[in-house]
């Protein structure tokens, strides 16, 4: 009884090992095999990455000399468009220096003409002689000039756009 309760015993600490073991081994195997494969990706993709970038950074550099141009450009229009409305500020103010001495000057010989409507006086000279006394001769400023800044576009333009 002894030597079969052994034996018994000896069966149940007999472990194999290679069947718990194959289970853990093949999913070892598999992840190698799935890292290997990552690691190949990666380096394609950074192989693509560097000719993408070599590739546009070639052509940035190409249309560097058409952005300097475009930006040459914008900054004219900026100082196109600056100048105008310094342009446009000058006009308005004369034009409201204008319109008060207009407005002051026209004021009483027009009353004194509807006043004569309705009185038995005559009005010989409606302008009276306040208005001749305060005309002045406009001086116009120094304005923007679309021919100074706007040309005719070069032949080879004309051509490459037709």
């Amino acid at each position: 009884m002894v030597p079969e309760l052994a034996e018994d015993y000896a069966a149940f600490l007999k472990v194999d090992l290679t069947k718990e073991l194959s289970a853990a081994t093949e999913s070892v195997e598999d992840m190698l095999t799935r890292l290997e494969e990552f690691q190949s990706l990666i380096q394609m993709v950074e192989a693509d990455g560097f000719q993408a970038v070599n590739t546009l950074t070639t052509e940035i550099l190409g249309k560097k000399d058409e952005l300097k141009q475009l930006g040459d450009r914008i900054d004219g229009l900026e100082c196109l468009v600056t100048r105008v409305k310094g342009d446009m500020d000058k006009l308005e103010s004369l034009l409201n220096t204008a319109e008060a001495e207009a407005n002051a000057s026209d004021g009483a010989p027009l009353l004194k003409a509807l006043g004569s409507l309705f009185t038995k006086k005559p009005v010989v000279d409606i302008a009276g002689p306040s208005r001749t006394g305060q005309s002045s001769t406009f001086t116009s400023p120094d304005l923007f000039s679309a021919d100074k800044v706007f040309t005719s576009p070069p032949e080879s333009t004309l051509q490459q756009s037709e």
